[in-house]
């Protein structure tokens, strides 16, 4: 068998364990939604499309869930470099969004059969897999009951923390903003696109020119920003803090503040004066490869 057609039969078995796992937990009563089928998240870990996938429930949205459709190595014992067998398995695990760091089964705070079998070089059957799907509706009304380490007072207290954070976090970032597009004006740069990375924590700050503009002009005003972004913008973070009486409840160099000033796009006059009323999807049709994912972005507007 050739590898186009060795991929497409691969291809084939991930996505109908996808669409069967999806329709076992909607007939569990549960209602997934966000789903989505990862392409470059872990490049090294994804060989064939739909071996991957994320989704949330509605009865427990504060959870990210991940299945791994992937072939794992069995061992004799733990401690064992010698390989027994390789076998494809369906791994389900999950975390809270509000503490999501490198999103996988080894590194999941529930992640059952990667703990009880995989990580020991054990396999486990289908059975088991099916299982672990039954047991999310009981986890999503008690998730501190699969947690482990935590109790059900710990569990809220920090969600309580988080959402805090995340309030006084959305206050200082819009103030943050303001501040921004100040320097901008200042620097007279057009307009900017301040989006999540597509693959890892940080934010991407994107900005735009009107076609014609110097490269040297382009390049003194991009020093400009990059000087604000790595040494000036932390004070401004910290001092809205401050004033917002936020400060004790934000972290000042956590992902929210974590910009990358790498990609810089050239538009004509009419696609800068329109930027403003663009949707995402015209944003990405004008500019190649900016890829945003819905509207869950920031416009910047300058001068």
């Amino acid at each position: 068998m050739n590898k186009r057609i060795k991929r497409k039969h691969a291809t084939k078995e991930n996505k109908n364990m996808m669409e069967s796992t999806l329709q076992y937990l909607k007939h569990l009563g549960l209602t997934p939604f966000n789903v989505e089928y990862p392409k470059g998240y872990f490049v090294f870990e994804n060989k064939n499309p739909y071996e991957m996938m994320h989704f949330q429930l509605k009865e427990n949205p504060e959870f990210l869930f991940g299945v791994w459709y992937k072939e794992v190595n069995l061992y004799a014992n733990p401690n064992d470099e010698t390989i027994l067998g390789v076998v494809k398995l369906p791994v389900i695990f999950g975390e809270r969004l509000c503490i999501l760091d490198k999103f996988k089964p080894s590194r999941a705070e529930w992640s059952p059969l990667y703990n009880n079998y995989i990580e020991k070089g054990q396999r486990f059957e289908l059975t088991d897999y099916y299982a672990t799907l039954r047991s999310l509706k009981d986890f999503v009304k008690t998730p501190w009951n699969y947690i482990p380490y935590e109790t059900e007072e710990e569990y809220k207290k920090l969600l309580e923390d988080k959402q805090l954070e995340e309030k006084c976090t959305e206050e200082v970032l819009q103030v943050l903003y303001t501040k921004v597009e100040e320097k901008m004006k200042e620097l007279q740069i057009p307009c900017g696109i301040l989006a999540k990375d597509n693959y890892w924590s940080h934010k991407n700050w994107y900005v735009f020119f009107e076609v014609g503009t110097d490269k040297e002009v382009i390049e003194e005003k991009l020093n400009g920003l990059y000087e604000y972004v790595n040494f000036d913008m932390d004070n401004d973070v910290l001092k809205i803090a401050e004033s917002l009486n936020c400060l004790d409840y934000i972290s000042i160099y956590g992902k929210s503040f974590d910009w990358h000033l790498d990609y810089h796009w050239l538009a004509s006059k009419e696609e800068l004066e329109n930027f403003e009323s663009m949707s995402f999807m015209e944003l990405n049709k004008h500019f190649n490869d900016l890829n945003l994912k819905g509207s869950n972005f920031v416009r910047l507007i300058g001068g």
